[in-house]
């Protein structure tokens, strides 16, 4: 009886030490998992924000320089077909919808410095290209449309005095200005030359220069923009 007790009391013990060895060897693997999770994580953290830093060189900064994408814009246009009869008689107005005109955008960033601050320093430059292909018309596309430069210029002289609105009927009416103008579709997007625009380019001083030379919808923007811009690469801190 005692022998078994003993040997009861050794097995006992041997499975309590093997227990406690699976124990132990379960805590150590949940720790190493733990150490390696944290350490793997920061590792993708470091990789990623290395990736995404603007660096010269790099693949995000080349995609930031020069997107591989090709914007597309498509712009429907709204002839006035009766504007003779809408002006004399008070018709109603007929329109015709024409389009769409559809333009692929080339967008890069030139003339790019590297601060010393972390910072880059650029002008952006936007290209507008027709395409004929996907386009219903062509960029030679007469149409008659509302005269804009005229309708501001009198929309801004209501509350002028009754002195100056004389003297802007009788420019417009020396000038044959009309409430429609007859454009084509590439003149009234990229620009055209106005009557009222030229007189002021003539009479406003030199040192004065207007902000723009021909009206158009879209006048300026096919081109490199002369607005500096500086902003953050992430270096150093990759909010920023």
């Amino acid at each position: 009886m005692q022998g078994r007790s003993k040997l009861c009391a050794k097995l006992t013990s041997t499975f309590l030490r093997k227990w406690w060895f699976v124990i132990g060897i379960g805590v150590c693997l949940i720790v190493l998992g733990a150490v390696i999770a944290a350490t793997f994580s920061c590792l993708v953290r470091l990789v990623i924000d290395s990736r995404i830093v603007l660096q010269p060189g790099s693949q995000t900064y080349g995609w930031w320089a020069k997107p591989p994408v090709e914007p597309v814009i498509r712009i429907y246009v709204y002839n006035m077909t009766n504007a003779d009869e809408f002006l004399n008689n008070g018709s109603k107005p007929i329109l015709d919808e024409l389009g769409p005109y559809v333009y692929l955008e080339d967008w890069e960033k030139v003339d790019i410095e590297v601060n010393d601050n972390n910072t880059l320093s650029f002008n952006q430059r936007k290209v507008y290209r027709f395409n004929e292909e996907l386009s219903a018309g062509a960029e030679d596309d007469v149409v008659v449309v509302p005269n804009i430069p005229m309708l501001s210029a009198t929309s801004q002289s209501k509350h002028a005095a009754r002195f100056l609105r004389l003297a802007m009927a009788s420019i417009m009416d020396i000038l044959k200005i009309k409430p429609f103008v007859e454009v084509s579709v590439g003149q009234l997007l990229w620009g055209y030359e106005d009557p009222l625009l030229k007189l002021a380019k003539d009479v406003v001083p030199k040192e004065q220069k207007l902000p723009y030379e021909e009206f158009g919808l879209m006048y300026g923007k096919n081109g490199t923009s002369n607005d500096r811009v500086t902003m953050f690469s992430g270096a150093g801190d990759i909010t920023r």
